[in-house]
């Protein structure tokens, strides 16, 4: 399972890198000389990102459509941040997998006309912390291994929740006997994918890693126009503004329990972006050092803006960021073009085979 964070731990060398300002070889949003090689980064890590987070989603249980439109409208309030108060300059922004189960249990306990209320206190709560620079004290506050353990149970959870795609078969398919022809079909078919994948990512991971997602993308659809295989589409639903506000029914008892769990959602969030700040610094290509609280402050306007069309929190993840980096990214101008080519699927419409998606998320 790839992980979205990389152990670390705050020093005072670190507290004087959070406070002070980023030194810039150029431009972090957009630098002439590297448009065509930010293009070309872009452009493969936003294929990467499509059936990842797509996965996400299903996983949050929010409509697909909605974790793309998250997706895509965070890379462009990175993207515009960047200009003014750049956190990291490789670091692709999206919906985070280690909170999906989270987002799910709020979906559960509040019902999906709350959550948009969640999120807008979850944002509301950052923007206090990045305020004061609290993120420092964080990591001391909230051990990392409680972190890592939380993140490890949430893997599983992932794990054990799409492996059931492996053997899922069409309903016409369905038979009493649950071994039957087809679902062996599916079987086999998912074993040999894995094999694949594994194999690819073994020998491209370190040059580019986005090779073996867009073989299993391009090879699962080419299968399913020769054989009937489950497929996972993207529900047209209507994207549209509203306020952020609990619903009239909602009672004393459960808004204190939403304010609880955003703060939660919030603090696991924080920690989860400066943890991939710290990873992402050392994979940069020019060895430019990292603002985890610049960082912040896109995340939290990204989740207040998502909020106000039912959106999803968002962070830099360390998957997608190391993808961008190896296709070849240097400035934050990748993330603009990693949003575009989210922005052309959320709204064209997409499907792939479900067997896919396990590997997605691995």
């Amino acid at each position: 399972m790839k992980s979205q964070t990389e152990n670390t731990s705050p020093s005072k060398s670190q507290e004087i890198q959070d406070t002070g300002p980023v030194t810039l070889p150029g431009s972090a949003a957009f630098q002439t000389q590297y448009a065509l090689r930010d293009t070309a980064a872009g452009l493969i890590t936003g294929a990467m990102a499509i059936p990842l987070s797509i996965g996400i989603a299903i996983m949050s249980d929010y409509p697909i459509k909605v974790g793309l439109a998250t997706v895509a409208f965070a890379c462009l309030v990175g993207w515009i941040n960047a200009w003014f108060k750049p956190g990291n300059f490789i670091g692709a922004p999206g919906i985070a997998a280690g909170l999906a189960p989270v987002l799910a249990l709020g979906v559960a306990t509040f019902g999906w006309e709350n959550m948009a209320f969640c999120i807008f206190l979850t944002a509301a709560m950052q923007a206090i912390i990045w305020k004061f620079n609290w993120q420092r004290y964080l990591l001391i506050a909230v051990p990392v291994y409680l972190v890592e353990g939380l993140l490890a149970g949430v893997g599983l959870k992932i794990l054990l929740k799409f492996a059931e795609f492996t053997y899922e078969i069409p309903e016409e398919s369905i038979t009493e006997e649950f071994w039957n022809s087809a679902r062996i079909q599916m079987v086999a078919i998912s074993t040999a994918g894995l094999g694949v994948f594994l194999l690819l990512f073994a020998k491209f991971k370190g040059t580019q890693p986005a090779i073996p997602y867009f073989v299993l993308i391009i090879g699962g659809v080419l299968l399913a126009q020769f054989i009937t295989l489950p497929m996972i589409f993207v529900e047209d639903i209507d994207l549209y503004l509203k306020l952020p506000l609990p619903e009239a029914n909602v009672t004393i008892t459960m808004m204190i329990l939403m304010v609880l769990f955003s703060a939660m959602l919030a603090i696991v969030d924080v920690i989860e972006q400066v943890m991939s700040n710290a990873a992402i610094e050392k994979i940069d290509p020019l060895n430019r050092k990292t603002n985890s609280n610049n960082s912040l402050l896109a995340i939290w306007i990204a989740n207040m803006g998502s909020s106000f069309f039912h959106g999803m929190t968002n962070l830099d993840g360390l998957a997608k960021s190391t993808t961008n980096k190896l296709a070849g990214a240097i400035t934050k101008f990748s993330v603009l073009i990693i949003g575009f080519v989210v922005c052309f699927f959320t709204f064209n419409g997409c499907s792939l085979p479900t067997f896919n998606i396990f590997f997605y998320l691995q």
